[in-house]
């Protein structure tokens, strides 16, 4: 099943890092951003959960850091300011673009139309294409999201996954939107 625990990291235990927020695995590391004491950092973590390298995080981030990050196939997206920053698995910096938001907070990559979905916390949903221009809009529908994701194979046809907190549950939960018609499941 999709929702079934497969493994869990103590990865904040492991990192001495209580702000462990973004996550992407790529080739079978775990790439996340976290700011302990306030110094943004990008941890890389083999499959068995154990450090194997890190790099400080691009922009100022206020010490917070990135909260969500994407992998297009080539590049990580992040950031936690206005600016968007696409940068390689081992640490160079790819491209610094101007996002829609400030700050820009989540990240999704749409491996379908090739897009990069984002959000802030209260904001609506918007793609950009890899150079930051915007190209199409989604209603968040009142909720506070804190994360996004994609499954292009989505077996209901609805592939943007958003974790967030709605006004009228008390836990945070994922729904998932069609970004078709901006319809919900």
């Amino acid at each position: 099943a999709p929702w079934e625990l497969r493994r869990a990291y103590p990865i904040g235990e492991t990192l001495n890092d209580s702000r462990c927020q973004g996550v992407v695995f790529i080739e079978d590391r775990f790439y996340i951003a976290g700011s302990n004491n306030r110094d943004p950092q990008m941890y890389i973590l083999n499959r068995d959960g154990e450090l194997v390298d890190q790099y400080d995080q691009f922009g100022p981030g206020g010490g917070y850091g990135h909260k969500d990050m994407a992998f297009d196939g080539e590049w990580i997206w992040a950031s936690g300011t206005g600016q968007m920053y696409a940068f390689t698995p081992e640490g160079e910096l790819a491209r610094e673009v101007e996002g829609p938001f400030n700050p820009n907070n989540n990240f999704a990559w749409d491996s379908d139309r090739e897009l990069l979905w984002v959000s802030s916390t209260t904001s609506n949903i918007v793609s950009t294409d890899r150079e930051g221009n915007a190209i199409a809009e989604l209603d968040r529908l009142g909720m506070r999201i804190y994360g996004l994701g994609y499954w292009p194979d989505d077996p209901d046809g609805y592939p943007l996954y958003i974790f967030h907190k709605d006004s009228e549950i008390a836990d945070q939960i994922v729904t998932k939107m069609n970004p078709d018609d901006n319809d919900t499941l």
